[in-house]
This record gives structure tokens, C-alpha cells and sequence, in this order.
């Protein structure tokens, strides 16, 4: 689905140049997850705004279902740590917003939007405003509004980070079964160890100078459920990252 070949990121400022990362190179399917994962600053951000087409790369190359990624695509969809929502604006309004940029009709957005919401079990806050959603309901809004938009490659830069620890179980969940049905891509960025090992069937480990593509075997998104945390393997895979995560 997506390729990275040779990539490396930079920020220029005051005529200065500072190297991000370079030299990252893999690939990305719908059916093999990736996690990010690395210490704050080492790049994992920068990262999701150049697979989504909204920063361009030092050097390499972004290859899109064979073809270079040029700007952004519509396939690609991306939900930040902060939820943007807007105050004024219902659950319905806020998951609708990129139909309604696009140019759906009213009729359009309810037949796309009501079985999003209904997927990630919000469809019973409609008319609520984002003042009267628990953090949680905000991120899943903040998902629908991605997902509406049916993409083939989801990215997320650390969605769960302020839940708390059932609340983000439960959405890591739902997250892997949507990606599941839909055959969707999925890179997702985060900080939590468990977390990358949870939704990752690779693991990108970013660290300053350099980074490590780890896989793991026997752990398809198929096999995947809630009592996975409890398997050996999954411990055996958050001990590998961990390891990794301190050279």
C-alpha cells in the first residue's frame, strides 16, 4: 500500500538546518499494522505528516499504491493526539465536516456518517455538543470524522495518550476490528510500549541517529483480541521493544 524508501526529514529555520531522522525505508499493508514508537522529539510525528502528504521529505521517496506521493491524498486520512473538535458544532457536524467539504449532500453525510458512528458506538450522541463528551466519546468523534471519509491507510498520532487505561484498551480494540473489516492500513504513533506491541504486527523504534523495523510472528490482526494481553507473546514482544527503546 505505502512504501518508504530512503526517507529523511529536516526543519529549516534562520538559514540552519536540523536533521529529524534519515534513511527510513519500509512498507505498509492493510493487513500488517505498524506501530511507531521513540522517545519524545526523534521524529514520530513529522513522520505521519509525510506519509499523509502534508510535509514534503529531505530526500527519499513516499510510493502511494506504486505511485510518489505528491501533497495530500484522499485516501489518506489522519487524526491528531488533540481531538479538534469544534465547541459549536454536534457529534453529527463534527464527524461530517470533511463530507461536507468535499460537497455531500445533507442525504449523503447521514447515510455515510450514521453507520461510522453506530461503529464506534457514538450513534446515541448525535445532537450532543463536544462540551458533553467524556474524553473517550471526543476521540471517537474525532476517529468518525477520519473514517467517514473511507480511506485505505489510517494514521494516528498518539490518539489514546490522555484516556485512561480501560478507556484506551477498549479503543485500541474497536480500532483493530474496524481496521480489520475495512482492510485499512493502519501506522499509529505512540508512546506506550503495550500499546505499540497491541497494534502493531511491526514496530517502527525511532531513536535519535537511528531506528529499528521489528516484526513479530504468529500475531496477524486476525488473531487479535482483548485477551492478547494476556498471551505470552504479547509480553514477549513489549520486553523486545523495550529493549530496543534503551540502546
Amino acid at each position: 500500500m505505502i512504501e518508504v524508501k530512503d526517507l529523511s526529514a529536516a526543519y529549516h529555520e534562520n538559514r540552519s538546518k536540523k536533521i529529524v531522522f534519515e534513511g527510513v525505508s519500509f512498507e505498509v499493508s492493510s493487513s500488517v499494522p505498524l506501530s511507531v514508537i521513540g522517545p519524545s522529539g526523534c521524529g514520530k510525528t513529522t513522520l505521519l505528516y509525510l506519509l499523509s502528504g502534508l510535509k514534503k521529505p529531505e530526500k527519499g521517496e513516499i510510493l502511494f499504491r506504486g505511485e510518489q506521493l505528491n501533497g495530500h491524498r484522499r485516501e489518506i486520512a489522519l487524526v491528531l493526539q488533540h481531538y479538534r473538535l469544534l465547541p459549536w458544532k454536534t457529534v453529527f457536524q463534527n464527524a461530517s465536516l470533511g463530507l461536507r467539504i468535499r460537497g455531500f449532500s445533507k442525504k449523503e453525510m447521514k447515510e455515510t456518517v450514521f453507520p461510522v458512528l453506530k461503529e464506534l458506538t457514538i450513534d446515541h450522541l448525535l445532537d450532543r455538543f463536544p462540551n458533553q463528551l467524556s474524553g473517550g466519546e471526543k476521540q471517537r468523534v474525532a476517529i468518525a470524522r477520519a473514517l467517514a471519509l473511507k480511506p485505505s491507510l489510517l494514521l494516528l498520532d498518539e490518539p489514546f495518550s490522555s484516556l485512561d487505561a480501560l478507556t484506551r484498551e477498549h479503543l485500541q480494540n474497536l480500532i483493530l476490528s474496524i481496521c480489520r473489516q475495512r482492510e485499512l492500513g493502519l501506522v499509529h504513533v505512540t508512546h506506550s510500549i503495550e500499546e505499540a506491541a497491541f497494534l502493531g504486527e511491526k514496530a517502527l523504534v525511532m531513536n535519535e541517529g537511528g531506528y529499528n523495523l521489528l516484526s513479530i510472528d504468529g500475531t496477524g490482526m486476525a488473531e487479535r483480541g482483548p485477551e492478547y494481553r494476556q498471551n505470552d507473546l504479547f509480553h514477549q514482544y513489549c520486553n523486545l521493544l523495550r529493549g530496543y527503546l534503551k540502546r
